[in-house]
């Protein structure tokens, strides 16, 4: 009885290994998941030929601000013909998508300098953006923000998203932002507001240096006069003195007489501070120079008394000295002999700057 069990046995366990091995119904194997298609540097769409020149990049030595001109291989890549006007775009936005830091920002500067299609592309516009949202260097992050800034942000759709950017990103991010996107997008009313307020509430002093700064190339062209207001208000107002002084030269400087009407205010903060010794730098002795050297836009008068006010601008040792030094030259410009006795007199001021303006001055230089 024992010899029939065992071979019972056997073909029994030989059944249900059959049976375990038996495709399901139907008679298809369960299929298998298909391999995660690759990012970045690697993803299947990328150029080749860019991929063979950035991985020559990548083996120059990397240093704390990134890699330099001086590698053969980085300055070759920075100049090529497989970059130039949009077309390497595709591969250079998988590249900001990569999981090296190096890569990203290759790839971020490479946008900035020579990208064409992504900045009015919405699906590649909007991974740019998408990959600034999620960037965790700050090195490479700057570098994104000014590629973005480079965007068509109206025609892709993504004001809103980079507004948020503005106000959620870092400190770096947001002045990057600010500072270069009125540039490209000086049509869009949002963005237009958006700088504007940020020049007078944003908490970062970077942010509204960065704001202030944006108007010189991203004024909107009916919007001249506005943002003249806007500078002088910042000028007189800003806690901080060189936001309130960067605004104070650019509203002088605008081309063409373009704040001709506040010419008059500009003078009076400037004569105000150099008297009471609270000139900061040398933004305020540009000012003045800069108005009156607005030729017709600038009155008679009104030349006159920047003459006047750079002259009490040196004259007061209160006033910070790269200001003093840059007053002294413009005097020595526009009043040659008046400024040679200013000069005999200066010849040993307590500045090295103004002492060696002095020198220059009476030397005929």
């Amino acid at each position: 009885m024992t010899r029939t069990l065992i071979p019972l046995l056997a073909l029994a366990l030989m059944a249900a290994a059959c049976k375990k091995e038996t495709p399901a119904a139907g008679g298809a194997e369960t299929p298998k998941p298909a391999p995660e298609a690759k990012k970045g540097l690697e993803a299947a769409d990328s150029n080749p030929e860019v991929v063979a020149a950035v991985k020559k990049v990548l083996e120059c030595e990397w240093k704390r601000f990134g890699f330099t001109s001086k590698c053969e291989a980085y300055k070759s890549f920075t100049t090529s013909d497989l970059i130039k006007q949009g077309r390497a775009d595709k591969t250079l936005v998988n590249m900001t998508e990569d999981g090296d830091e190096k890569v990203r920002w290759i790839a971020a500067g490479m946008l900035r300098q020579h990208g064409k299609l992504y900045e009015s592309d919405p699906a590649l516009a909007g991974r740019v953006v998408a990959a600034l949202e999620t960037e965790k260097s700050e090195m490479v992050a700057e570098r994104l923000a000014s590629a973005v800034s480079e965007i068509d942000l109206e025609g892709t759709k993504l004001v809103d998203k980079v507004i948020g950017l503005c106000k959620s990103g870092t400190e770096p991010v947001r002045a990057a932002l600010i500072h270069h996107m009125l540039f490209r997008n000086r049509d869009s009313k949002k963005l237009y507001e958006f700088v504007k307020d940020a020049a007078k509430t944003a908490e970062s002093v970077k942010v509204r240096q960065a704001a202030v700064r944006a108007f010189w190339v991203g004024t909107p062209r009916d919007k001249y006069g506005e943002v003249c207001k806007l500078w002088l208000d910042v000028a007189q107002t800003d806690k901080s003195e060189e936001v309130a002084d960067t605004a104070l030269r650019l509203a002088a400087q605008n081309p063409g007489g373009r704040c001709k009407e506040d010419y008059d205010a500009i003078l009076e903060l400037a004569g105000k501070k150099a008297k009471a010794g609270a000139v900061k730098n040398a933004d305020v002795a540009y000012a003045v120079q800069y108005v009156h050297g607005q030729k017709q836009n600038a009155s008679d008068v009104q030349k006159k008394r920047a003459l006047s006010v750079a002259e009490t601008l040196l004259k007061n040792e209160a006033n910070k000295d790269m200001a003093r030094s840059a007053a002294l030259r413009f005097l020595a410009k526009e009043l040659p002999t008046k400024a040679k006795a200013l000069a005999k007199k200066h010849a040993n001021d307590k500045s090295f700057f103004v002492k060696s303006a002095a020198k220059r001055v009476l030397e005929g230089k």
